[in-house]
């Protein structure tokens, strides 16, 4: 079901070296806190959290004779080293169905014992922890929701004549994947007020504030919720409200949304489909 497994740009698996299971790479840890209800018993959920994702995998080692095996244990060993030395990795697999995924990984531990018996091939456990809870493509997407098509007229011309600027822009992104994707937004100046829809949801999100020129842009993480006004990098979270947008699994329609309109202006939606387990 895996055809290749890397660490960044070191392939993992190899002729000596083979990936033989991935475990748990499914939904991941979540959290809420709970608190009494008003003269009722029982518990109300809060909204959770996602918590750090966890899972393992199984490898077999192969070697000519016993100082090989030694030699393929160490250089697998330093390959995972390189997480703690770069304090993230990202692990990719790619698997028979051409679906290619990838998720950081924060940290690792190798299990495996080696005995006198076993002087030509050796079994190991790896366990991975990463902080973002879902596996993602490894193909970021970018697409650009501009404020109006342009407008123009038909010859014929109909009577009366239409002056308006044009339709309103509605640009559909899929999400190839099985669960929500959080992106990355990034609004364009000049704007004004802008708030970004997702018709397919039915969720919006709004920003009480002034962009005035091109060379002013807010980046907004959707998953992180941070909002952050350049240049500078000023956090403008208090401007914001409604709610952070996802994209569902599937075709999503978003729309861009101004008080005046100004043909410069634009939101760029940056996602990779979002997988839960392989």
């Amino acid at each position: 079901m895996i055809t290749s497994a890397y660490l960044d740009t070191d392939r993992l698996d190899n002729a000596k070296r083979f990936l033989q299971a991935v475990n748990n790479l499914t939904f991941p840890s979540f959290s809420s806190s709970s608190a009494k209800k008003t003269s009722f018993e029982g518990i109300k959920l809060s909204v959770g959290k996602f918590q750090s994702y966890k899972f393992a995998t199984e490898w077999m080692i192969v070697a000519d004779d016993p100082s090989d095996l030694a030699t393929q244990r160490e250089d697998f060993a330093e390959l995972l080293g390189q997480i703690f030395r770069d304090t993230s990795r990202t692990f990719k697999l790619t698997k028979d169905n051409s679906v290619a995924v990838q998720i950081d990984v924060k940290s690792a531990s190798l299990k495996g014992d080696i005995s006198s018996e076993n002087y030509q091939h050796s079994k190991l456990l790896v366990e991975f922890e990463a902080e973002y809870p879902f596996l993602q493509s490894q193909t970021l997407q970018s697409e650009n929701v501009n404020i109006f098509t342009g407008g123009g007229m038909s010859i014929p011309m109909a009577i009366p004549m239409d002056m308006s600027m044009g339709a309103t822009n509605e640009v559909t992104l899929t999400n190839a994947g099985n669960y929500n994707a959080y992106p990355v937004l990034t609004l364009y100046g000049p704007l004004e007020n802008p708030s970004l829809a997702n018709l397919t949801t039915g969720k919006t999100l709004n920003i009480t504030y002034t962009l005035p020129t091109s060379n002013d842009y807010i980046v907004i993480d959707t998953f992180t919720r941070t909002v952050l006004l350049y240049p500078g990098a000023v956090n403008v979270r208090q401007y914001v409200s409604g709610d952070f947008l996802t994209l569902q699994a599937g075709e999503n329609i978003l729309h861009l949304a101004n008080t005046s309109y100004n043909g410069q202006a634009f939101c760029k939606v940056e996602f990779r489909d979002s997988y839960l387990g392989i």
